[in-house]
């Protein structure tokens, strides 16, 4: 992972954190808020009306259900309210075409047939701000025409007032959730964004992916569902598909998340909760668009299946902690249990409502799962690319010590071929004494002369050159001299270098020396025209300081400030271990390339 990566996701985990405190703060905020109905001075609730259908009127408090009433069939609200210039109504239909009159004038419809999209047997819910224009009182009729798709029909009370009273009103009673919202599906993007640098490095990144997956949809559904949204937007049928999508959604990649963070492959169970849900949520969808079976008909399938699946969920993962001993099935154990307890109590609070705030148990739970869930998931893969950092780091002083161990060799090879030749020597100049004293013995003078000058003209010239004092650098650079004669490459050396070093600086040098002129002989075959390597040091008192030019291609590829092999399109490892080696041994590098001309600049303790 480069730094650029790291610090990317170091900045989304804070984001993260800031994010899912601000969550757990709204949420509570939001669940402990006490709604008076008392809204301000210039709000009213029209609680008190007259409910007429099926030919039968009479008094009624709002909101209420009504029941028993065939599809198509009106339902009239009247009531009188006394108004000011420039009040507005604020009207909420749920699946519910429905007309508002003034004094027998209409004002307003919504959801008649041709409205909305075919494949929907009744329109969208709807909230929206009627303007009045009677001053004083008026007497406002709302007529519904009861749903096709279901056997009740909520009808909620309606408000009176100035647009800017009701605007802050929906902001005070729905503002929260709505941030909480968005507040989600942010922090699902940005875990999917940081999922993108995790999953090549760290086999549990997808689990984050999953995360942010189920983050979002989260976000989607509370953000589609929200009364503020609908009557802030023109598309109350698009919000519909995407509340319910986001809610039938949930737990596929909650369960992806689980089975991938926990390993928790084995559970057959599982895997077959998860292909219930996506069939589930395909089956659904496609009864919908097939205008067969609306959405909402489907809620109350989900509103089982979807704790079902999270209470199995977290079952298995206590199971996971308490027979098989799984560390992370110990820490996420607590989240998917609040997670369970809350998806429970929302089931129940639907059915007997208890709290007036739908989905709020249950988005709770999601912002404590979340909170939790991430700060564990951060600290897990903190861990993991720390580990796979030291594991790199491992492996990197592994190959330095290989390279240590090939230069100690390289060194030992070139002793035992220089004794073996010494050898070779004594053993033939045995063998010439012999006919020297035999030549000797029997007085053949001029045979002894013609042999000496014989043997005279075998000795070869030496032309072996001594780069430098000490021996290990001058076999060094002896292999490499001759590398270069063999490409037709000039190669200047002027080595100074005393004949003793430390046993380890012993092997730094050869790392040094020897990786400098490996990479400069390869940069030089990789051009054409004139090639040349000039390498000089000098000793000045602990330290050694190397320069070094070479040509090359002056096609210069970089990472960050690290110089791209073009031999294996990467970073070059022989630089690499040459500024490794080099800061641990108290030194510098420089690395700089001038039109042509590569420059290597280093000096280290010897």
């Amino acid at each position: 992972m480069n730094t650029y990566s790291k610090k990317f996701v170091r900045f989304g985990s804070y984001i993260i954190y800031l994010v899912l405190a601000a969550l757990l703060i709204g949420a509570a905020i939001g669940l402990t808020e006490k709604h008076q109905g008392n809204y301000g001075k210039n709000i009213s609730t029209l609680n008190r009306a007259e409910l007429s259908t099926g030919g039968t009127s009479g008094e009624t408090d709002l909101p209420c259900k009504v029941k028993g009433v065939k599809a198509g069939e009106e339902v009239t609200l009247r009531f009188d309210a006394e108004t000011r210039a420039g009040d507005v109504l604020y009207v909420k239909t749920v699946y519910a075409p429905v007309r508002v009159y003034e004094n027998g004038t209409l004002l307003y419809s919504y959801g008649e047939k041709g409205t909305y999209p075919s494949f929907m047997k009744d329109p969208a819910t709807e909230v929206t701000t009627v303007e009045l224009t009677a001053s004083e009182k008026a007497q406002v009729t709302i007529v519904y025409s009861f749903p096709n798709s279901r056997s009740s029909m909520m009808i909620y009370a309606p408000l009176l007032g100035s647009s800017t009273g009701i605007l802050e009103h929906m902001l005070r009673e729905m503002g929260i959730p709505l941030a909480i919202a968005l507040i989600l599906m942010l922090m699902g993007v940005l875990l999917i964004l940081i999922s993108a640098f995790l999953i090549p490095l760290e086999p549990k990144g997808t689990a984050v992916l999953w995360l942010g997956l189920f983050a979002f949809c989260s976000g989607l559904w509370t953000f589609s569902e929200s009364n503020l949204t609908v009557m802030l937007t023109d598309n109350p049928a698009l919000l519909y598909i995407l509340a319910f999508l986001g809610m039938f959604t949930l737990t596929v990649p909650l369960l992806l998340f689980a089975v991938r963070m926990l390993d928790l492959q084995q559970y057959r169970i599982l895997r077959i909760l998860l292909v219930a849900n996506m069939a589930m949520l395909i089956c659904v969808m496609l009864l919908q668009l097939t205008g067969m079976v609306p959405l909402s008909r489907s809620m109350y399938l989900f509103h089982v299946l979807i704790p079902t699946s999270i209470c199995i969920l977290a079952g298995c993962v206590f199971y996971e902690m308490s027979v098989h001993h799984n560390d992370l099935a110990k820490l996420f154990f607590i989240p998917f249990f609040l997670l369970a307890v809350c998806s429970v109590a929302e089931t129940v609070n639907y059915q007997v409502h208890f709290t007036t705030q739908f989905s709020a148990i249950f988005l709770m739970g999601i912002v404590l799962f979340l909170l939790s869930s991430e700060g564990i998931v951060s600290i897990f893969i903190r861990q993991s690319i720390q580990l796979r950092s030291q594991n790199k780091e491992l492996s990197f002083n592994l190959s330095l010590l290989e390279k240590q161990i090939d230069a100690r060799k390289e060194r030992d090879d070139l002793l035992i071929e220089n004794a073996n030749a010494v050898k070779q020597q004594r053993h033939d100049l045995r063998h010439q004494l012999t006919v020297l004293r035999r030549y000797c013995d029997e007085g053949s003078y001029d045979a002894l002369s013609d042999y000496i000058d014989m043997l005279t003209a075998a000795i070869p010239v030496d032309k072996s050159i001594i780069y430098c004092e000490n021996p290990a650098a001058n076999a060094i650079f002896a292999h490499y001299a001759a590398r270069a004669r063999e490409e037709n490459i000039s190669m200047d050396i002027r080595a100074e270098i005393p004949r003793q070093t430390k046993e380890s600086s012993d092997s730094n040098l050869c790392i040094v020396v020897g990786n400098l002129l490996e990479n400069a002989l390869e940069a030089c075959e990789q051009m054409t025209g004139d090639r040349s390597i000039i390498f000089t040091s000098r000793l000045q008192g602990e330290f050694l300081f190397i320069a070094m030019d070479n040509t090359f291609n002056g096609i210069v590829k970089m990472q960050g400030d690290q110089y791209i092999s073009h031999k294996r399109n990467e970073i070059g490892t022989g630089l690499v271990s040459i500024r490794t080696v080099v800061q641990k041994a108290g030194g510098r590098v420089k690395f700089e390339a001038k039109g042509n001309v590569f420059q290597s600049l280093v000096y280290f303790k010897i």
